[in-house]
């Protein structure tokens, strides 16, 4: 038996209770770590999205930036397609 399989006595006998509590704690620490790192991913993809509507699309605080903060293996790997406004077109329709 591993020492968190091993249970717990007191004076009546084996305290199993003590097992489920620390179970119990172990399993909430793991969830709080999670939610934790959720919400941090969450705010990075916020943080894409905003970046993406005010057109900053590579370059510091980009939405290429953000990419790499949440997976800092796309370094150098990514070819973002910027986006061009009618306004930057050098050809204008003709009237």
């Amino acid at each position: 038996m591993t020492e968190e399989n091993t249970p717990h006595y007191n004076e009546k006998g084996p305290d199993v209770s003590s097992n489920l509590i620390d179970a119990s704690f172990n399993e909430a620490e793991t969830l709080r770590a999670q939610i934790t790192q959720l919400q941090q991913q969450q705010a990075i993809f916020t943080r894409i999205i905003a970046s993406q509507l005010e057109g900053k699309w590579t370059g510091e605080g980009s939405a290429e930036a953000w990419l790499y903060a949440l997976d800092p293996n796309l370094t150098g790997t990514l070819q973002l397609d910027v986006p061009v406004t009618e306004s930057e077109h050098t050809e204008h329709p003709k009237a």
